[in-house]
């Protein structure tokens, strides 16, 4: 090759770098644009919504999304979902969370499961839910991980799919998640689904018992105080190598009781009754064991009918 075809093919490719230098700053300068319009959108969209103007914020929120924006889909998604601002419209939320979890963003696909799973907008299909869930799972998502639990639960409740049921539900309780802790917990206690383990029940439920403390939203109210029960129960036996605590079991009995649990009425009865692990008191012992009978537990009607024979 001569000379001059080389220094013709240099200033070729100086010409073609160029190109790319500028079509890149230029591709830089648009994308910066475009985040700063989104950022906008989306700053105006929350402010439209703290003044309770739904449908606006709605039609800011869907203008910043752009087929790259899976959590844009996502939220547009939910506004379908849940009818927040518009007209709820489940096809049109099964329609941008796709969109949004086809992008790999963790809770499109932990509410496209969620939506199977119950049944919401689409025919009940524990398969599909499935395989949104592990997609969310995979993602670290949490909700997705106790989702997934509960459908291989229902799907299949032999030993070899419920212990990878509860290695689901305990990651998904150790990632914070409040129905998990609480799941987990009473598996581990009941040794039903899997194999019983008290300590780790134990834990879990305070686990589950702290959080919900903190956050009234957890789950629901009788869950909570079943939960406290349960807890009454093994510190009252102090099953599986764990120390007997009647001190604290007559203050998670308690708890419980004052929220109509009848069977920690009738244990909170017994022990006032007795005075196990507090000053003996038998008049308020038969008050609790008199609401735990009345509530359908037998054993309360039993025991007053053994004191009333004395």
């Amino acid at each position: 090759m001569s000379l001059k075809n080389d220094d013709r093919l240099l200033e070729e490719t100086r010409i073609i770098e160029s190109e790319i230098d500028s079509y890149l700053s230029s591709a830089k300068k648009q994308t910066e644009e475009r985040l700063s319009h989104v950022i906008d959108l989306y700053n105006q969209s929350m402010q439209a919504m703290k003044h309770e103007n739904y449908r606006e914020a709605a039609e800011l929120l869907k203008e910043a999304v752009e087929p790259y924006d899976a959590e844009g889909m996502y939220n547009w998604g939910v506004a379908y979902l849940n009818g927040t601002g518009i007209p709820c419209d489940k096809q049109n939320a099964l329609l941008w969370l796709y969109k949004s979890a086809e992008k790999g963003y963790g809770p499109a696909a932990r509410a496209l499961s969620t939506m199977y799973y119950q049944g919401n907008g689409v025919e009940k299909d524990l398969g599909t839910a499935a395989k949104w869930a592990v997609r969310g799972a995979n993602k670290g998502d949490a909700d997705s991980m106790a989702i997934l639990a509960l459908i291989l639960e229902e799907q299949d409740s032999s030993p070899e799919e419920m212990t990878k049921a509860a290695g689901w539900m305990k990651k998904a309780a150790d990632k914070g998640n409040n129905a998990a802790a609480f799941n987990y917990g009473l598996w581990s206690y009941e040794g039903e689904l899997i194999r019983q383990n008290i300590p780790e029940a134990k834990t879990y439920l305070k686990k589950y018992r702290k959080s919900r403390a903190d956050d009234t939203l957890s789950l629901n109210d009788e869950a909570y105080y079943y939960a406290q029960y349960v807890l009454g129960k093994i510190c009252y036996y102090g099953e599986d190598g764990l120390p007997a605590d009647l001190i604290e079991a007559v203050q998670y009995f308690r708890d419980s009781a004052a929220e109509g649990i009848a069977e920690a009425q009738y244990m909170l009865g017994k022990m006032l009754y007795e005075g196990k692990g507090c000053d003996m008191n038998k008049q308020e012992g038969i008050l609790w064991l008199k609401k735990a009978a009345e509530n359908g537990e037998e054993s309360a009607a039993s025991m007053l009918k053994r004191i009333r024979n004395n």
